[in-house]
């Protein structure tokens, strides 16, 4: 019984009450600091979800830009050629007529001789 009369003693003398009470304390807020890092840390991960999200949406607006320009260069390439295509319908069919002509001439001249030789 000495050695706990003995004990008890000492934790009188160093203020063990004290001391035990700043150990509580200390402990407490080292768990509300663990609390409130923990929040940080849950914050945090929402912002960066959230910043995840932005830059899928600015992969997806990209390529959706990107698309669009391939569309337009697309479509401008078309109408080139259907101007081409023009052309040479114009050209085509502007030969067609000088041949045309060229062939009614020869035969309606040819019919006028032989009408004239006829008559």
């Amino acid at each position: 019984m000495d050695a706990d009369r003995i004990c008890s003693a000492r934790y009188d003398d160093e203020d063990g009450d004290d001391k035990l009470t700043e150990a509580e304390e200390a402990v407490k807020e080292v768990e509300r600091e663990v609390i409130r890092v923990e929040e940080e840390v849950e914050t945090l991960q929402e912002e960066i979800a959230i910043l995840a999200q932005q830059v899928s949406e600015s992969d997806n607006r990209r390529s959706t830009i990107n698309s669009n320009l391939r569309y337009r260069e697309a479509d401008r390439k078309i109408a080139e050629l259907q101007k081409q295509i023009n052309a040479l319908d114009v050209e085509g069919a502007a030969k067609a007529k000088k041949d045309f002509e060229t062939k009614y001439g020869q035969a309606e001249r040819e019919r006028t001789t032989k009408l004239g030789k006829v008559g």
